[in-house]
């Protein structure tokens, strides 16, 4: 989504400060690191995924996909089982809401969050009722989402 001038409307990263280096042994497996989780980030904006990838690679070291609309978004999640799905709303072909009522249908164990300029209209319990796990203001920033996704998958 784009504002009225053809700018992007996410506000401006704020880029939070992360401890890195190798997890706690009781994270490890076998002497191996956690699996990378997989996430899959759906918005029509190249400008918006790519910020967005961006910030989850580089932050939270997870591996990232994309798609570009609702029907994409499906057939993208049944190839590579993300671990969450980032969803917008505003979606050419198949809006974020009905992708996320069809990935209900066979995924229902994968968490989707919404990131929306739209998040106003669905907060709160009409989120659960979409299949929201949580649904983020893009006028916020990435912070709320990256801080959600390490609770999520610490």
């Amino acid at each position: 989504m784009r504002g009225l001038h053809s700018q992007p409307v996410l506000a401006p990263l704020e880029v939070p400060t992360i401890e890195r280096g190798k997890p706690p042994k009781s994270e490890r497996k076998h002497g191996q690191a956690k699996p990378k989780r997989t996430i899959l980030i759906v918005d029509d904006s190249i400008d918006e995924r790519t910020v967005i990838a961006m910030a989850i690679k580089s932050i939270l070291g997870f591996r990232v996909h994309q798609a570009t609309n609702g029907v994409e978004a499906i057939i993208k999640a049944q190839e590579i089982k993300p671990d969450l799905i980032v969803m917008d709303l505003s979606l050419p072909f198949m809006t974020g809401l009905e992708a996320s009522k069809m990935l209900r249908l066979d995924m229902s164990h994968v968490p989707i969050v919404a990131l929306t300029t739209y998040a106003d209209e669905i907060k709160g319990p009409r989120s659960q009722s979409f299949g929201f796990l949580a649904v983020f203001s893009k006028a916020d920033g990435l912070t709320p989402l990256l801080n959600c996704l390490r609770e999520l998958f610490p």
